[in-house]
């Protein structure tokens, strides 16, 4: 891969990276908020108001982790060409390159599958699913649920879209599970190696960042 290149990817892994932690900074601080509100035995209009609010900033900054996850993600390992065999080989031989250079294996928990995101991205898709597929006994569709989908009796997973648990830091769609945790965790360590790598000279040999345990970031 062309030096310059490389760094330009290590920059943009960096800024992903920053973009995903700062997501989940808001996500948080969302979660805490919400803890407190729903702790007042006598909510006032302004309570109601302001947990409105930080339950749109909740999902809000979810969809941006997301986004910036799946960002690294296609980062570090492209996204396929079409039916451009050749294209596709040389991309996969050059993301080894920025892999290599920032430590990152090939088993790492950051090569995402694309479907979840996907839920988010094309919602216009899953709804349309799921009135084709639901059931007319029970023809119900919850979204934006915050708490355990367990602690709702009578549904099956098929009539919740988006749901997320804070006890757990579980993302739920449709029965499909993303963990949240694992990958904030493999980011923070990226962080740092990215923002090293990408501010050396471009000729400098980008060398081979040591790969943490556990199979890599």
């Amino acid at each position: 891969m062309d030096p310059i290149a490389l760094r330009a990817f290590q920059r943009e892994v960096a800024k992903q990276c920053r973009f995903a932690l700062a997501s989940i900074d808001l996500l948080n601080r969302a979660n805490q908020t919400l803890a407190e509100l729903w702790a007042e035995d006598f909510p006032s209009k302004e309570s109601r108001q302001q947990t409105e609010v930080t339950q749109y900033q909740l999902w809000f900054s979810i969809q941006s982790f997301l986004i910036s996850a799946a960002n690294i993600s296609k980062l570090l390992w492209g996204t396929k060409a079409g039916t451009n065999a050749e294209k596709w080989a040389k991309r996969k031989r050059e993301r080894l390159q920025v892999r290599t250079s920032l430590g990152v294996a090939d088993n790492s928990i950051l090569k995402l599958s694309p479907e979840f995101r996907n839920h988010y991205e094309h919602f216009d898709e899953r709804i349309e699913d799921w009135a084709e597929r639901s059931s007319s006994a029970c023809h119900v569709l919850l979204n934006d649920v915050i708490g355990a989908t367990a602690t709702v009796h009578g549904l099956d997973s098929d009539s919740f879209m988006r749901s997320y648990d804070p006890a757990t830091q579980r993302l739920s769609f449709r029965g499909e599970t993303f963990e949240i945790i694992p990958v904030v965790e493999a980011i923070n360590q990226l962080l740092p190696v990215a923002i090293e790598a990408a501010s050396k000279p471009h000729w400098e040999d980008p060398g081979q960042s040591a790969t943490t345990g556990g199979g890599g970031q």
